[in-house]
């Protein structure tokens, strides 16, 4: 399949959602969240409602939180006020606009290239990021009509993950899994380590196929679990605006990444040791 520089998003949600206890409330140290929502056509009034979802988290926890939904995207006003943050949240289209045309960038008002992103974005040290069903983040898209393979998989998280844990990030974490992401969140602000609350999200439906050192980044690891896939259902894409809906058996996919130090918590985001 030719590859694009227009953003695809997956919108193959399983029909379950993961249960857990509600996090407990960290201290208030005035943590900060930034929560971004790009543009997905006639599903982003769910993505909206989805991050709302992951801002009630955080403000049980006495988070604060900076939203940017939609058409109030704006890259210039998102970099103003990322460097108070340490979560970053990104829910949206996928990008094709990393370096030599790899997966990278966000899907926004304006769309931002990973070269952009690593010259204008600040975080604070030990953030934690997160990305909500974003095609290619955990590695499957919504294009994706075969088994891509584990390295093609790999290749797509890391382009993905580095630039956020060059920029100083502890963890970088993907989920394409219907409240994956909301559940991964309450536990890590519940004092779950960031390999362990990853390890928890795969649950029953998905298998740890790749885990391994992350190269390049001295003790931090990264792994990839996949569903075997087999299950009739409906495909939605979009291409430059254009939407098309058909069925399809789904192939193997690609649900859930994490990439980071194995014991990254809460506790490294307050006192960013």
């Amino acid at each position: 399949m030719k590859k694009t520089k227009s953003c695809t998003v997956l919108l193959m949600f399983c029909l379950f959602a993961l249960n857990g206890l509600q996090a407990q409330v960290v201290p208030s140290h005035q943590l900060k969240a930034l929560l971004i929502v790009g543009h997905v056509e006639d599903r982003t009034p769910f993505f909206v409602s989805d991050m709302d979802k992951i801002a009630a988290i955080f403000r049980e926890n006495h988070i604060a939180v900076h939203k940017f939904y939609d058409k109030e995207a704006d890259w210039d006003k998102i970099v103003q006020v990322a460097p108070e943050c340490s979560f970053l949240v990104y829910a949206g289209h996928g990008m094709e606009m990393g370096k030599n045309g790899k997966t990278g960038g966000l899907c926004i008002k304006t769309n931002v290239s990973t070269e952009k992103l690593l010259a204008g974005l600040r975080l604070q040290k030990n953030a934690l990021v997160i990305f909500k069903s974003v095609c290619r983040g955990a590695g499957s898209s919504a294009g994706d009509l075969g088994d891509i393979g584990m390295p093609e998989a790999q290749d797509r998280v890391t382009n993905y993950a580095y630039p956020f844990l060059d920029l100083g990030a502890s963890g970088y974490f993907a989920s394409n899994m219907d409240g994956g992401a909301e559940q991964f969140l309450r536990d890590f602000l519940s004092g779950t380590t960031f390999r362990d609350g990853y390890l928890k999200s795969t649950g029953m439906w998905n298998k740890v196929e790749l885990d391994e050192p992350f190269k390049g980044y001295q003790d931090h690891f990264i792994s990839i679990a996949t569903s075997p896939g087999g299950e009739e259902g409906t495909l939605t894409t979009y291409k430059n605006g254009v939407k098309k809906v058909e069925k399809f058996v789904s192939p193997k996919t690609y649900n859930i990444a994490a990439v980071g130090k194995p014991d990254f918590d809460i506790n490294d985001v307050i006192l960013k040791k």
